[in-house]
């Protein structure tokens, strides 16, 4: 079954598990997918609440089956068109707080959100499983892990070791005391990391929170790894992607649509059926999302689909959804061929960029006459309901060679404000030449792609 099968799996905004009965019957469809395929998958939902409170329903109630820590099979999360999202982890295995290392054992919380000291035991922390986006882990009320936790300062590091040998690093950022049934430290709306001391006297517990740490990550054991405008050789095809964009999702508030915009090439001698290929996005804490079939409508291009014969290049869009808030410096698109051979293209993202509601276009790019200045002329509108600002440091042109440029001239002046429903014309010069062909602009976190600069 390919992930996009999967994707439209799930058409309705329930909570984070189904009841009793749909759980047996998926597991029953997994037993029969295993026979055919040889696969073995474990299948979850996400929610999110749909009010105008994002965060306050608690998501990794229920269920009943858990995946031992090791094990191979990956969490694939339904997607639809609603309240789902899609993506691949690895499975935890580990967490390290300073010194302290413990081995990871997942556990299901019931609908109430009270999580029961019998889940735990001294050695080892347990995982609240399906907490995917912010990862909440449990240990035991001791002595030794309230002092552990109680002496964490500001930027203490807390890394999470997942199965794939990847580490997770967070840094600590607060420590708060909380109602034993809070259920908003479930809340899967924004990237971290909690740590919940959990036992039965009195009637709070010592939750500490952290942020991921994104300079921290070490990008050195991936290969393969190509620019935005870069073409990326898989097999016999050839992958150029042209542009990436950020869009709401119409469909759920706390989440958006990225959507990447590439051309692809068969260089083979024969036919070659495009859906054997997988697409995902990768961030940098290392969450994979899967491609969704209704973001990637909404795309300049169509989906990819069918075969494509010898010599033939096609534009398609793939679009995925991921979390508003996500924190990430860069995203990479990985394209995986059918025998196993991968690429990533690794594509510049601003989080927290005001791009989020705001459709940013580029429309001219020109040398001045004298050949000194690259201009540099688009728009911004504004679709949502709050007003959009954009300030020098969100705007940005970056050569491959690593050069940042400054900006000689712009108008109008920084800031520029977009008011709810109205567009702004802006124009942005940089010096000419630049050191390399093609460069990549950026305006909050929607990159554009520059070619034939030279």
């Amino acid at each position: 079954m390919s992930e996009d099968q999967q994707d439209q799996q799930d058409d309705s905004p329930k909570g984070f598990f189904a009841n009793t009965s749909a759980i047996i019957l998926a597991v029953v469809a997994v037993i029969a997918l295993v026979a055919v395929c040889g696969l073995s998958i474990a299948l979850i939902q996400v929610t999110r609440d749909g009010g105008e409170t994002a965060g306050v329903t608690p998501t990794p109630f229920g269920g009943t089956a858990v995946p031992l820590p090791g094990s191979s099979n990956p969490i694939v999360m339904g997607s639809s068109d609603t309240d789902t999202i899609s993506m691949t982890v690895d499975l935890p295995v580990t967490l390290r707080i300073g010194e302290q290392a413990f081995p990871i054992n997942p556990v299901v919380i019931g609908t109430n959100g009270v999580w029961s000291s019998s889940d735990m035991d001294d050695e080892s922390a347990a995982w609240v499983y399906g907490t995917l986006i912010n990862g909440v882990y449990g240990l035991a009320d001791n002595n030794e892990n309230q002092n552990l936790l109680n002496e964490l300062l500001p930027g203490d590091k807390i890394i999470v070791g997942m199965r794939s040998g990847y580490e997770q690093p967070f840094t600590f950022s607060q420590r708060e005391l909380v109602a034993n049934n809070n259920q908003t430290i479930f809340s899967q709306q924004a990237p971290g990391v909690t740590l919940v001391i959990v036992g039965d006297n009195g009637s709070e517990r010592l939750v500490v929170k952290g942020t991921f740490d994104a300079t921290a990550v070490n990008n050195n054991t991936q290969t393969n790894i190509f620019e935005l405008g870069e073409p990326a050789q898989v097999e016999d095809l050839q992958i150029t992607v042209n542009s990436a964009s950020y869009t709401n999702d119409p469909n759920s508030s706390g989440f958006a649509y990225y959507l990447v915009d590439y051309q692809i090439q068969n260089l083979g001698l024969s036919a070659f059926d495009t859906t054997a290929l997988r697409f995902a996005l990768l961030d940098d804490l290392g969450t994979q999302y899967a491609t969704n079939p209704i973001a990637s409508q909404s795309g300049n291009f169509p989906p990819l689909s069918g075969f494509l014969n010898a010599n033939q290049t096609v534009l398609a869009t793939a679009g995925f959804q991921i979390p508003a808030g996500l924190n990430s410096n860069n995203l990479r698109f990985v394209v995986t061929h059918p025998n196993g051979a991968q690429s990533q293209v690794e594509i510049p993202f601003r989080s927290s960029g005001p791009a989020q509601g705001t459709s940013i276009t580029l429309n001219i790019v020109a040398v001045s006459p004298d050949l000194t200045s690259l201009n540099l002329n688009g728009q911004i509108a504004n679709l949502g309901s709050q007003p959009t600002v954009i300030t020098e440091t969100d705007v940005n042109l970056k050569t491959p060679d690593g050069t940042n440029y400054l900006i000689t001239s712009v108008n109008p002046p920084f800031p520029w404000t977009v008011a709810p429903g109205q567009t702004l014309a802006y124009s942005v010069s940089y010096r000419y030449p630049l050191t390399s062909g093609s460069a990549v602009f950026i305006i909050a976190n929607q990159p554009f792609q520059l070619s034939n600069l030279q």
